[in-house]
C-alpha cells in the first residue's frame, strides 16, 4: 500500500490492533531479557513480532516503517534491569533464589505489584469489544482489591500467535494472549493468581470458540478409552471465603504449634521460579539414582550365569562411564533430592508470629513440625481460589451406561483442541 494513503475506519482500527500486537511483543521481549532467556526464545519472539510487521504493511507502509524504526530504536537503547536474589547469610541450606542464582537464572525482582482500576490504558483501542471478568479470588490477594477485570475478545490477529507451533514449544503462548487481551496493561499477568489466569482463559477459549471441548478419557470402571465432548460453559468458579489483609496475605494458625503464619497463594511468576527449581533439582537427583542402580547392577552380574565375560565386561565398562557423569553431577554441587514442599512454602509464607525475615522463615520451615507443614498445605490447597476443572463424563450404553467424574485437563493447547480441528 502506498505511503500517505487515506486509510479506512476498519484499517485504521486494525493498524491499532497490529500496533498494540506489537507492544505486546516488545514488553514480552524485555522481560524475557530480565529472565535471562536463550537466543532461541528471543529469536521466536522476534519471528512472531516480523509477521505483525508483515500484516501491517499490507495494510498501511508507512505505519509498518514508523513502528518498526521505533523497535529498533528501543533495541538499541535497551538495557536491563533485573535484581538477582544473592545469599549474604552464608547459611548452609540455600533460599530458593540462590539456587536460581547459582544455576544461571536471573529473577525480576519478587514483589506483589499494585493492580490498579481497570480503566484501558492508552496503547488499546478503547472501541475493541471487550468484557468485565469476575476473578475466582475476589481480588483479595492483590493490594487494591481489584476484584473484575476488562479483558478484550480474540481476534483474527490474535489466531496468528494461537496457530504458531513455536509459541507452545516455548510455553508462551498464554503470555502472549493475557498481554494482548486484558485491556488495563497496569496489571502484570505474572503477578496474577493462576486461578484467575485459569478464569481468563477459559472466557476467551468460550467466547471466542465455543463450550464444546472434545477430550479422551479413560473410563476407571472398563478400561475404554472414551472419546466425548465437554461443556465449558457448565464449569463453576470455586467458593472463595477467605479475606486478605492490606497486603494481600491471609491468616492461619498452625494446629500443633500454635504459632501464627500469614501465608499468601503463588503467582504465576512464582510458580514459574518452582518449575525451574524442579528442573534444576531434578538433574541433582541423577547422581543418587545412578549411584544406586549401579551397585546393584554390579552385585548382579557377579550372579549372573547367562552372560559371557565379555558381555560382563562391556556393561561394566558402561556402568564406569556412568559413574564418571554422577561425578560430574556432584562436583557442580546440584541438589540431592527435590524440595518441592519446601520451596513452595517459602514462597507462600511471609510471615510467623509477625517475623518476616526471611532468613528466619526458611529455617523455620526447615525444622517445622511435619504435622503443622500438613495441615497448613492442605488448608492452602482447599482455599486456592480458581476454577472447578471436575467433569462428569456419560458412559455410552455400549459400556454400560451410567457416569463417573474426572479433572479436565488444562494447558497451554485449550485453543486448539476445537471440534472442527481435531482428527
Amino acid at each position: 500500500m502506498a505511503k500517505n494513503k487515506k486509510l479506512t475506519p476498519e484499517q485504521e482500527k486494525e493498524i491499532k490492533i497490529l500496533q498494540a500486537s506489537n507492544e505486546m511483543m516488545e514488553r514480552t521481549k524485555a522481560e524475557a531479557i530480565a529472565r535471562g532467556a536463550k537466543e532461541e526464545t528471543l529469536n521466536l519472539i522476534n519471528i512472531a513480532q516480523q509477521d505483525v510487521l508483515a500484516q501491517m504493511r499490507k495494510v498501511d507502509e508507512e505505519a509498518a516503517e514508523n513502528t518498526q524504526k521505533a523497535n529498533s530504536e528501543r533495541n538499541a537503547e535497551k538495557t536491563t534491569s533485573t535484581i538477582k536474589y544473592l545469599n549474604t547469610d552464608n547459611e548452609e541450606d540455600k533460599s530458593v533464589f540462590d539456587i536460581l542464582e547459582e544455576n544461571g537464572d536471573v529473577v525480576t525482582q519478587n514483589k506483589v505489584q499494585e493492580i490498579v482500576d481497570d480503566t484501558p490504558p492508552n496503547d488499546v483501542d478503547p472501541s475493541a469489544q471487550y468484557d468485565v471478568i469476575s476473578l475466582p479470588s475476589n481480588g483479595e490477594g492483590y493490594k487494591n482489591k481489584i476484584a473484575r477485570i476488562p479483558v478484550a475478545y480474540l481476534t483474527a490477529s490474535d489466531e496468528n500467535l494461537i496457530s504458531s507451533p513455536t509459541l507452545y514449544r516455548d510455553g508462551l503462548i498464554i503470555d502472549f494472549l493475557l498481554k494482548n487481551k486484558i485491556m488495563n496493561k497496569n496489571i502484570k499477568i505474572d503477578e496474577l493468581y493462576k486461578g484467575d489466569v485459569d478464569a481468563i482463559i477459559l472466557f476467551l477459549r468460550v467466547t471466542s470458540y465455543g463450550p464444546e471441548f472434545p477430550i479422551f478419557v479413560r473410563d476407571p470402571q472398563t478400561g475404554k478409552q472414551i472419546d466425548t465432548v465437554v461443556d465449558l460453559s457448565k464449569l463453576k468458579t470455586k467458593e472463595f471465603k477467605l479475606k486478605g489483609d492490606a497486603n494481600g496475605y491471609f491468616d492461619y494458625e498452625l494446629p500443633v504449634s500454635k504459632d501464627k503464619i500469614k501465608f499468601k497463594f503463588l503467582t504465576r511468576k512464582e510458580e514459574k521460579i518452582l518449575e525451574k527449581i524442579a528442573k534444576i533439582e531434578d538433574k541433582g537427583t541423577v547422581a543418587t539414582l545412578i549411584e544406586r542402580n549401579s551397585e546393584e547392577i554390579k552385585a548382579a552380574l557377579k550372579d549372573d550365569t547367562l552372560l559371557s565375560s565379555t558381555e560382563k565386561l562391556e556393561i561394566n565398562n558402561y556402568l564406569a562411564k556412568l559413574n564418571d557423569w554422577a561425578v560430574k553431577i556432584i562436583d557442580s554441587k546440584q541438589p540431592f533430592y527435590n524440595k518441592s514442599i519446601t520451596n513452595a512454602l517459602e514462597l507462600e509464607i511471609v510471615s510467623v508470629n509477625g517475623n518476616d525475615n526471611k532468613k528466619f522463615i526458611r529455617n523455620y520451615i526447615k525444622n517445622m513440625r511435619a504435622m503443622d507443614s500438613l495441615y497448613l498445605r492442605k488448608y492452602i490447597q482447599e482455599n486456592e481460589p480458581g476454577i472447578d476443572f471436575e467433569v462428569t463424563i456419560e458412559r455410552p450404553k455400549e459400556l454400560g451406561g451410567g457416569s463417573f467424574t474426572t479433572f479436565l485437563e488444562w494447558d497451554d493447547a485449550v485453543f486448539l483442541n476445537l471440534p472442527e480441528l481435531r482428527i
